[in-house]
């Protein structure tokens, strides 16, 4: 399960809104010279937005977690990389079998690969689809506003 903490910026109905921090790939080793660091630097912290199903009953402040299972990762990576290259080959390969030239048949390796970034959006576009691969809510986490529901669930009942 790939998991990244949010904080939840605004409610929407069933759905929050979750502002999450992208982070630099190099922030393991601590040295602050190498080119991954100093290229994170000059962009600065990009933020993302999400809208999530409110499965946890989250407020404005509050710190969540969002994840997205490891299959569902996979299932996306192969439907937006692999798809359209395996139509670029075949659609190549057609042209090739048709005896066409080498000009046409990159002409048409390079319409295959079009074709198929068009099915591949179209697939992910699906509502079936965006409902099997929206990230969800999986747990609050302590921080910004969920003090105050740990202090009031502690206090004693009269």
């Amino acid at each position: 399960m790939l998991e990244e903490t949010g904080t939840v910026i605004d409610t929407d109905g069933e759905h929050v809104w979750i502002e999450t921090q992208a982070r630099s790939a190099c922030t393991h080793c601590g040295t602050a010279s190498c080119s991954t660091s100093v290229i994170a630097r000059l962009f600065g912290v990009k933020r993302n937005r999400l809208r999530v199903f409110n499965s946890l009953r989250a407020r404005p402040g509050q710190q969540v977690v969002v994840g997205v299972p490891d299959e569902v990762v996979v299932a996306v990576s192969l439907r937006a990389y692999l798809f359209p290259l395996l139509v670029m080959l075949c659609a190549a390969a057609l042209a090739g079998a048709a005896g066409l030239h080498d000009a046409l048949q990159a002409l048409v390796a390079v319409g295959g690969l079009i074709a198929g970034l068009l099915l591949a959006g179209r697939a992910a576009g699906d509502a079936r689809a965006q409902q099997r691969y929206a990230p969800r809510l999986l747990r609050l986490t302590p921080g910004r506003g969920f003090e105050f529901e740990l202090t009031d669930l502690t206090r004693k009942q009269p």
